[in-house]
């Protein structure tokens, strides 16, 4: 892998009674988080977005598709919730992808994304992060070894 970005999901709203988690769509602040974002990232070379599969991170994934039309969309329900293991173990299934985009949730992508750095970010909602590793990097080698190149919180 040569680039990865990492991103919360943008804000939620509050859940309903008997509403489940999973359920929790974004917020009318969410939305325009999640498209004022994805306009920040500019052109992005990436293909492949893994999200997980609650409303919320499918929601903001599929405003990363409005901005930008060639990403592919794949929905993960192992996703919802990872923990930074889980999340390390999708990574290495899919090292051979030269760029990968993950949309996911708290505590798990904070976890990931200094795991990867050596740096601590807490993520607020819709904070993206886009980090690059070393060319010919072995998936086994990936502790602290990426370089971070942006992280832009929500201005929203």
């Amino acid at each position: 892998m040569k680039n990865l970005i990492l991103i919360r999901h943008a804000q939620a709203e509050d859940a309903l009674v008997h509403q489940k988690d999973f359920d929790r769509p974004l917020s009318n602040r969410g939305n325009a988080q999640a498209k004022s974002q994805a306009q920040l990232m500019g052109t992005i070379h990436f293909r492949t977005v893994l999200h997980s599969a609650a409303l919320r991170t499918t929601q903001t994934a599929q405003h990363l598709l409005q901005e930008h039309t060639h990403l592919e969309l794949i929905s993960r329900k192992d996703m919802y919730n990872a923990d930074l293991d889980e999340l390390i173990q999708i990574l290495i299934e899919n090292w051979s992808l030269d760029h990968l985009i993950l949309v996911g949730h708290n505590p798990g992508i904070s976890h990931l994304f200094e795991h990867l750095s050596g740096q601590w970010e807490p993520f607020e909602t819709c904070t993206f992060a886009i980090l690059s590793f070393p060319e010919n990097l072995n998936h086994i080698h990936m502790l602290r070894s990426a370089q971070v190149v942006q992280i832009q919180h929500p201005e929203i």
